[in-house]
């Protein structure tokens, strides 16, 4: 450890990390593992029951359980009381807009590593073209993290 540091008890790791808006550290720390990674692109596509996703992904319901927590602690994710009395879900899970960006802007950056080759057919495999709401083009400079935040459910 440095003079400096001694002397202020400042752990310099954490005080570089605190750089990083918590929002950022949270969504990394949630998009870490395959089983959240494959569930998120799995509803980026659409909202849907945990039932269904754990047949989709051939998960354990306590993996599933653990990973849909995560995502929902990193604002990736958020569950939604089903408002269709048809429906035999009571809730389901949908992406976030800031899930969606953060996963937009991932892709992206691929693609400034690799010129874009496969990072437009990724996109567009998932569909992050466009908002799927308006089925407008997405601009990612219009969007801060703290959007999303601010309206999520507990």
């Amino acid at each position: 450890m440095s003079e400096s540091n001694a002397t202020t008890g400042a752990d310099p790791v954490e005080q570089r990390v605190k750089l990083i808006p918590f929002e950022i550290r949270d969504a990394i720390s949630a998009f870490d593992g395959e089983n959240e990674q494959a569930i998120i692109v799995t509803i980026a596509d659409g909202k849907l029951a945990f039932t269904e996703l754990e047949e989709e992904l051939d998960l354990h319901s306590q993996q599933l359980t653990n990973a849909i927590d995560n995502l929902l602690d990193g604002g990736l994710i958020r569950k939604r009381s089903t408002d269709d009395p048809s429906s035999q879900y009571a809730a389901h899970y949908e992406i976030t807009e800031y899930g969606e960006r953060f996963l937009d802007c991932l892709l992206r950056t691929l693609g400034t590593v690799d010129s874009g080759r496969r990072t437009e057919a990724r996109l567009q495999e998932i569909g992050h073209i466009h908002n799927t709401d308006t089925d407008t083009p997405v601009e990612l400079e219009e969007y801060t993290p703290q959007d999303e935040v601010e309206t999520l459910e507990p």
